[in-house]
Order: structure tokens, then sequence, then C-alpha cells
């Protein structure tokens, strides 16, 4: 992992060394750094009988995998020409590879295109990476469909290849400091974004159904994507009649300023087009809300997930109809397959992480002096991986870089926490898993 991250590195060396930016010695000297420290890793480690790691040892790889190439990724951010910290450069890094979106950096409409570019490789590789392993090629495809169609509604080459990778990784970074209200003129570029947000939060099983049958039922028939779809429904619908009230635009700008602003968050996408938060308490209750929603299981987006929320409701209508009747059999399904009880304690397991980290951040970001709000909306927005918070710091609008280090840091954990779903991270505090 830390040899591809090198390697891709040259990309953004490559695009400076045609425009002439300096940057392109320290994209290069980082690249060198990361492939060769990869490459002793691999031979250190190499054996004759093959890779082979255990359940426990699983576990150690991938979270120390994912530190490994967050401190590797914010080599180039550390020493360029952006005269950032390491704080600050990690939690770039971070922030990209687990498609959250949240930014220290401001004057991206200025700043060096290889920059700009890393950062967008960072979350293609953090989202789209995830998904490629097991389509091989779809990703890719979407990608470049994504950045054509951008193309061709108004972006320049350069902003639609980035917007395009950051958009079906669901991750959020632009290359303007007014994130997509920088074409707030084209609706066209608005909508093109709403799908392919939309498509990234999709699960890739149901791809992968609709590869080998050819069958859009494999879509349409999804549970999960079904509740997806009436979750945005119900609330873009909420959020144009409240758009409506409050403003003079018609009816379908106001629909796509709530549709496209609604899939971003709920997506966990993090693209801004206005500050939702000057739209009304009753907005701005939705958004926080949508932050915890989150996309579908096996997708790029993070949050609480579709499939989560559909045995939850699949549960409480169980136990409902228990109390009325104790002695029924209650079957529930998903897509034909039974839910467990072994599923119904999972998501009960990650109910009880989820919260228990949210409050545990919260107050952890409360010590290093944040206000209430900015402690409570970053911790959610880390966790769930979806970029902008509430506030005037970490809102639509604000930024993360006015942020403590000690916050800062915080924070980075909280986005591997969420983007590996609690366990996987969490498993290693337990001093048994270290047992023999």
């Amino acid at each position: 992992m830390v040899i591809i991250i090198g390697v891709s590195m040259m990309i953004p060396a490559a695009v400076d060394l045609y425009y002439g930016n300096p940057d392109w010695k320290i994209f290069a000297q980082a690249s060198m750094t990361s492939i060769g420290l990869g490459g002793m890793a691999c031979l250190a480690c190499r054996s004759e009988m093959g890779p082979r790691v255990t359940a426990r040892q699983g576990y150690v790889l991938t979270v120390f995998s994912w530190v490994a190439i967050s401190l590797t990724g914010a080599l180039p951010l550390w020493f360029s020409s952006l005269d950032i910290s390491f704080c600050d450069a990690v939690f770039e890094t971070v922030s990209g590879l687990t498609t959250t979106g949240s930014t220290i950096l401001s004057g991206l409409d200025d700043m060096p295109p290889g920059l700009l570019l890393w950062r967008s490789i960072l979350q293609w590789l953090g989202g789209i990476g995830i998904i490629v392993t097991a389509l091989a090629l779809l990703p890719v495809g979407l990608s470049v469909i994504c950045m054509v169609l951008y193309r061709i509604f108004g972006m320049t080459w350069f902003d639609a290849i980035n917007h395009g990778m950051s958009t079906l990784a669901t991750g959020g970074y632009s290359t303007s400091d007014l994130s997509f209200a920088k074409f707030d003129s084209s609706l066209a570029l608005h909508w093109v974004g709403i799908i392919f947000m939309f498509a990234g939060a999709l699960p890739f099983t149901a791809y992968a159904v609709l590869i080998r049958k050819r069958d859009i039922s494999a879509i349409i028939s999804n549970q999960q994507i079904r509740l997806f779809l009436l979750v945005i429904a119900v609330f873009t619908g909420l959020l144009t009649l409240r758009l409506m009230h409050i403003s003079d635009d018609g009816f379908f700008r106001s629909l796509t300023m709530a549709a496209f602003n609604l899939v971003s968050v709920i997506t966990t996408t993090g693209y801004a087009s206005g500050d939702y938060l000057q739209w009304g308490p009753a907005a701005i209750m939705l958004f926080f809300f949508a932050t915890f929603i989150g996309g579908c299981s096996g997708s790029t987006a993070g949050g609480f997930k579709m499939f989560r929320l559909y045995v939850v409701f699949t549960g409480l209508k169980a136990h409902f109809m228990r109390l009325r009747s104790p002695s029924a059999v209650i079957v529930s399904r998903i897509d034909k397959h039974e839910i467990t009880s072994d599923i119904y304690n999972a998501v009960t397991v990650y109910v009880f992480l989820l919260t228990i980290s949210y409050i545990a951040i919260s107050v952890a970001l409360a010590f290093t002096g944040l206000d209430l709000v900015t402690s409570m909306s970053a911790a959610a927005t880390s966790l769930a991986n979806v970029g902008p918070g509430l506030g005037p710091i970490v809102g639509p609008a604000g930024n993360f870089q006015s942020l403590p280090d000690a916050a800062k840091w915080i924070l980075d954990i909280a986005m591997v926490l969420g983007r590996l779903e609690f366990e996987t991270f969490l498993v290693l505090l337990m001093p048994a898993f270290w047992r023999d």
C-alpha cells in the first residue's frame, strides 16, 4: 500500500513539472522515499511460502496500513510550498484517504495544480480503490464518464478530472475554496454531481449482480437502495419546500440546491453549494441527522449505512409484533436473506460503539477549547466521514485550519475510526487481544 501511494505521487510530480512548478521535486523525492520504504518492508517480510496472515494479524495489518499510508501520503504536503505543519499535512491526508473531505487549506483557487491533484488522488485511492479490488475497471469507467460529463457541462478539464475523482469516491475535495458554489450558475453540473455521488453511495454488490446478470432489477429491488431513495426523497422534499419559502428561487433551482446539498451530506461526500446553515433551524437539524445516516453498505460512503438502518427498522417491527402476539414466530428478511440474531447483535454492537465513540470524541474536543456546537458537529462529521459540520468554524462556509493541533490529532483518529467502522480499530485496545 505504501508503494502504491509512492507510485501515485509521480502523477502530480509530472503535472507540476509540466506547469513548471518546483513542487515536482518534492513529489518525486516523496515518491522515491515511499517506494523505498515500502520496498524494504516487502523484502524484509518476504517468504517462500507466501504471505500467511491470521485473523488477529489482519486487524493489526489493517490499522497500521492506514497509519503508514497516512504518514507517507502527508510527505509531499508537508515539504511543499504550502508551508504547513506536519500536523496539518497529516490531517489533510487522513481526511482525503478516509474520503471525509474536511480541509485545513485555503486559497485553493490559486494553489499549484500538483497539490490539488494529489488531494483528489488521495480521495480516489481511499474511496474507489476499495471498490476497484472487487469490481476491476467499473469504478474507473464511471469516474471517466463523470469527468467527461463535468467537462461537457462547463468545467475545465483540470477541474473535471479532480471533481470526477472526488465525486464518485464520495470524498468532496474541490479545487476551489467555494467548493461546488464556484459552479453555482450551472444547474446541469449540480445534477451530474448528484447522480455520481448517489452512484458512489450504492453497494458494489448490486453493481456486480447487474454486470453478471445484466438485470436492472439488481438495483431496483435492492431493499437498502430503495430505503436510501426514500430517505433522500423525503429529506429533499422538505428542504425544497423550505428553500422556496425563504427565497425567491423557483421550484427547479430550489430542488437542485436541496438535492445537491442533501445528497452531498448523506453520501458523506461533503461538497457545499452555498451555506445551508442559513436555511433555518429545521434545515440544520435535517442536515445534522443526514450526517449520521450515510449511504449503503459496501459503498464508498461512510455513516451508519442503510443496511443497518433497515435492520433496526425490521427489528423494531418484529419487537412490536411480538408484543401483540408473544408466541408468534417472526422471520425478518432483507433481499430474500434472513436477518439472523447474529446480524441484530452486530448492529447493536455498532450502535453502542458509535454512541460511545461520539461522546468520547466530543468531550475530548471540548477539552481542547472548542465550543459545544463545534465539538459535537466536528465529532459527528469525522466519525461519519462527511466533511463540513455545523457552526461558523467547521460549517460549510468554514475551515478546520483554526482548530488547535490537539483537536486535529483527535479528529485524525476519529476519521480512521469511522472509516474502519470501530471494531477493527478498537479491538487493538483490548489487552486480551495481545495475549497468546
